[in-house]
């Protein structure tokens, strides 16, 4: 069976389709992460965040303020962003990935992250409620 241009076109926009239609984003979905400080009213926290392809800097994060930026992700959904993140009262520091576009179930496309003194939480929009994901590494908890 040999197929023409047109077949080939047709075929192209309706696994582009079903693509879309089946829980994944399409390539130009935006995505916003939000990194909130909920630490103590005394305490920012600094956050350095980097992916592949962009260094966003290092942002001073005051208590209940946040932190939060936006992008698209690739077309092999392989988009991955970490961050460095420490206190300004040297006590908690670690390297956590925020988002990982194969892992993270993030809600309209938002991933809201809330650092507290027991590590970072990612909300749920399923389960209504934020799920901590990681912990602050040991070392520098031990030293407080």
């Amino acid at each position: 069976m040999r197929m023409n241009n047109n077949s080939i076109s047709i075929f192209g926009v309706i696994l582009g389709l079903l693509l879309c239609m089946n829980n994944y984003s399409c390539v130009n979905a935006e995505y916003t992460v939000y990194i909130t400080n909920f630490l103590d009213v005394n305490t920012t926290v600094s956050v350095h965040c980097k992916s592949a392809d962009d260094d966003l800097g290092t942002h001073i994060v005051s208590y209940g303020d946040n932190f939060n930026w936006s992008f698209n992700i690739n077309f092999f959904r392989t988009t991955l962003f970490y961050c460095d993140m420490s206190t300004s009262k040297g006590d908690l520091k670690g390297h956590f990935v925020v988002f990982d576009a194969q892992k993270y179930d993030c809600h309209d496309n938002k991933c809201y992250w809330d650092v507290s003194k027991s590590g970072l939480y990612l909300f749920n929009y399923r389960l209504n409620k934020y799920e901590l994901q990681y912990s602050w590494p040991k070392s520098i908890v031990a030293n407080q």
